[in-house]
């Protein structure tokens, strides 16, 4: 079963990739020239391993020349990982249990 999070970081990764090789044509590393972000943070991006944080989104978009929008378009809240919370799902609930118990 994917994690939470999985579909929606494949989904921003595949535009990204999309866009910097169908659309501007450039490398991994020319998207680190124009965006500011390491090529090996765009490796796991454009993998699906990682989710960008907005800032992340905005610099992208601004180095691939679409609204942040494009993309994040189409995905629900149901689709992202729960606010603030890191590492495999239920582990939030095990820490809320400890603490409210």
């Amino acid at each position: 079963m994917p994690r939470i999070g999985q579909d929606a970081a494949a989904t921003i990764g595949a535009r990204i990739r999309g866009l910097r090789t169908e659309r501007l044509r450039v490398t991994q590393t020319d998207l680190e020239s124009m965006s500011g972000i390491e090529v090996a943070v765009i490796r796991k991006l454009e993998a699906g391993k990682a989710m960008p944080s907005l800032g992340m989104i905005v610099r992208l978009a601004f180095a691939l020349g679409v609204d942040p929008g494009e993309l994040v378009k189409g995905l629900r809240p149901e689709d992202l990982p729960a606010p603030g919370i890191q590492g495999p799902p239920g582990l939030a609930v095990a820490r809320h249990r400890r603490i409210g118990a």
